[in-house]
C-alpha cells in the first residue's frame, strides 16, 4: 500500500511540473509569435521545457517520448549555427530521444528484442536503410546524402524502433496520436483563425500555416493521417477507457480538423482523403486485399505511361485555376491539368525525376541530391512561370519518384515492398483479430497511412519530423499488433 501511495504522488508530482513547464513554454511562445520573434521561442524552450525533460529523460523515458510527439506539430524551422535550420524543438528533441533509447537498448535483453529485429518489416526498413547508405555514399553528393541519412536513421530509431517498445503497451498504441492530435490542435485553430481574417482566401491559404508548417499540403497531409483515428475515438470512445460524454470532444476535434483540410485548399489532400474511403470501403465489404490495390496501382500507371506524350500535348494554357477561390473548381483542378500552372510544375519535377532515372537507373544520384541537380534536366518546352532555372527550389513532388530519382530501381522497389507488406499485416489483422477494437484500431491507423501513400504521388514529406512521425508510428503499430496480440494482445476481448 505504501508503495502503491507513493508511486501516486510521484505521478502527481510530474503531473504537477509538466502542467506548469507547459503553461509557461505556451505563454512565451504566444509572445514569441505575436513579436515574430524565434529568439523568443527558443529561450522559452530553454528555461521552461528542458528542465522538465531532463527529468522525464531520467525517471519517466516513455512520457518523454509522448511528450516529444506532441511538440513535433508545434515545432518551427529554426536556424542554428552554420547556417543550419531545424524543426525546434521537434527534431533536437528527436535526436535526444535517439541516443538514450540506442544507450538503454545496449543494456536491454530479452526474446521480444530479437523478434522484432527477424519481423519482414524491419528486414525491409533496415535493408531501405543499407541501400540508401549505399548509393549515397556513390552518389552525387555523398556529404549532401549522410546528413540525409543521419537524420532518417534517427526518425528509424525513435519513431519506429523506439515505438515498437512503446506500443507493446495497450495505452501507448493510442496515446500516440492523442498527442500527436493534442500538439496537432495549436497550429489548426491558428491557422483557421488567422486564414478567416482573410475570408479564407485561397491566394493566401499556402502561408496560413505558418510559422509552424512551412507547407500547406504538409498541414493537411499531416492532418488527414491522423483523422481516422480521431474519428474512431468519436465513436468509441469507451472502447480505450474514455468516458462516453468525451466523444462529442473527439468529434468536434474531427470536424475541425476536416474543416483544416478544407481550407488548406490542399488538392492532393483532399483526393487522398476520398481515395483512402473508397479502399477502406472495399476492404470492408469486397474484402479487397494489398494485391488487388496494387493491381489497379500498376495498371493505372502503365495507361498514364502509354499515353503520356498524347497528355501532355495538351496541358499547355494560360488559364491558372489555382489563383481562384471557388473551391469546386480548385478540386476540378486536380484532374485538369490543362489550366492549373501548379499541375504543370510537378509534371515538370516528374519529368526530371525520370530524365535522373534514365541516367542512373540502379543507384540514383543519392538521398537528398534531388534538389541540386534537376535543374540541368529541366527543357525549355516544359518550363513554367513558377519554374527555377537554378532548380533549387522543392523536390520532385512524389515520394515515389523520389526514390526512383534518387536511389535507382532497387530502392524504389524495396519502398514498395514495404508498403506491400505493412498494408497486407494490416488488412490481415482486420480480417483475422477475434478483438473488435483491435482490428478498427489497426484498419484506422492503416486508412491514415493509405491516405499518406496517396498523398505521396503528389508530394513528398518522409524527410520532415512531422509526417516522418506518423508514417513510421503506423508502421510500427501494425508490426507491434501482429507481433503480440496472439499472445500479449493489447486490449482484452471484447464482450
Amino acid at each position: 500500500m505504501n508503495r502503491l501511495t507513493e508511486i501516486n504522488h510521484h505521478r502527481q508530482f510530474t503531473l504537477l511540473i509538466f502542467v506548469g513547464m507547459i503553461f509557461i513554454y505556451l505563454f512565451f511562445m504566444s509572445v514569441g509569435l505575436a513579436l515574430q520573434s524565434q529568439k523568443i521561442v527558443v529561450v522559452a524552450f530553454a528555461v521552461a521545457v528542458i528542465p522538465l525533460f531532463i527529468y522525464l529523460v531520467i525517471f519517466r523515458f516513455n512520457l518523454f517520448g509522448l511528450l516529444t510527439v506532441m511538440l513535433i506539430p508545434l515545432s518551427i524551422k529554426t536556424q542554428i549555427g552554420g547556417g543550419a535550420i531545424v524543426s525546434f524543438p521537434g527534431e533536437a528533441l528527436v535526436m535526444v530521444m535517439a541516443l538514450f533509447y540506442l544507450f538503454f537498448s545496449l543494456n536491454k535483453k530479452g526474446e521480444s528484442g530479437f523478434k522484432l529485429w527477424r519481423h519482414p518489416i524491419t528486414i525491409l526498413i533496415l535493408l531501405d536503410l543499407t541501400w540508401s547508405v549505399f548509393t549515397g555514399l556513390i552518389g552525387e553528393m555523398p556529404i549532401v546524402s549522410l546528413k540525409r541519412l543521419l537524420v532518417k536513421s534517427v526518425f528509424v530509431v525513435v519513431f519506429y524502433f523506439f515505438f515498437s517498445d512503446l506500443f507493446r503497451k495497450k495505452e501507448n498504441l493510442i496515446r500516440i496520436w492523442i498527442f500527436y492530435g493534442i500538439g496537432l490542435l495549436i497550429p489548426v485553430a491558428w491557422t483557421i483563425y488567422n486564414h478567416s481574417n482573410y475570408d479564407f482566401s485561397k491566394v493566401v491559404s499556402f502561408i496560413m500555416p505558418l510559422p509552424f508548417f512551412n507547407d500547406h499540403t504538409l498541414y493537411a497531409s499531416c492532418i488527414a493521417f491522423i483523422l481516422p483515428v480521431v474519428f474512431l475515438l468519436g465513436f468509441r470512445p469507451a472502447w480505450f477507457g474514455f468516458p462516453r460524454y468525451t466523444r462529442y470532444i473527439f468529434l468536434f476535434v474531427a470536424f475541425l480538423f476536416i474543416a483544416g483540410i478544407i481550407f488548406s485548399f490542399s488538392r492532393a489532400a483532399w483526393l487522398s482523403i476520398i481515395a483512402s474511403g473508397i479502399a477502406g470501403l472495399l476492404i470492408v465489404f469486397l474484402r479487397f486485399r494489398a494485391i488487388h490495390f496494387f493491381v489497379f496501382l500498376f495498371t493505372g500507371l502503365i495507361v498514364i505511361s502509354y499515353f503520356s506524350s498524347d497528355i501532355y500535348q495538351n496541358i499547355r494554357t494560360v488559364d491558372d485555376i489555382s489563383r481562384k477561390d471557388d473551391v469546386e473548381e480548385h478540386f476540378r483542378s486536380v484532374m485538369n491539368i490543362q489550366t492549373d500552372v501548379s499541375n504543370l510544375e510537378r509534371i515538370n519535377r516528374w519529368q526530371c525525376a525520370l530524365r535522373m532515372f534514365d541516367d542512373r537507373p540502379v543507384t540514383g544520384f543519392g538521398p537528398g541530391t534531388y534538389q541540386f541537380v534537376y535543374a540541368k534536366y529541366q527543357i525549355t518546352t516544359e518550363l513554367t512561370r513558377i519554374s527555377t532555372s537554378h532548380g533549387e527550389k522543392g523536390n520532385a513532388h512524389s515520394e515515389y519518384l523520389m526514390y526512383l530519382s534518387e536511389t535507382g530501381l532497387p530502392g524504389l522497389i524495396i519502398f514498395l515492398l514495404l508498403i506491400y507488406v505493412t498494408i497486407t499485416k494490416g488488412i490481415n489483422i482486420y480480417f483475422t483479430n477475434p478483438d473488435k477494437r483491435i482490428k478498427w484500431l489497426a484498419f484506422s491507423i492503416m486508412l491514415g497511412l493509405i491516405s499518406y501513400l496517396i498523398h505521396g504521388f503528389f508530394n513528398s514529406f518522409i524527410d520532415t519530423d512531422k509526417a516522418s512521425v506518423l508514417f513510421y508510428a503506423a508502421i510500427a503499430a501494425i508490426v507491434s499488433i501482429d507481433m503480440y496480440q496472439s499472445k500479449n494482445p493489447f486490449f482484452k476481448p471484447s464482450t
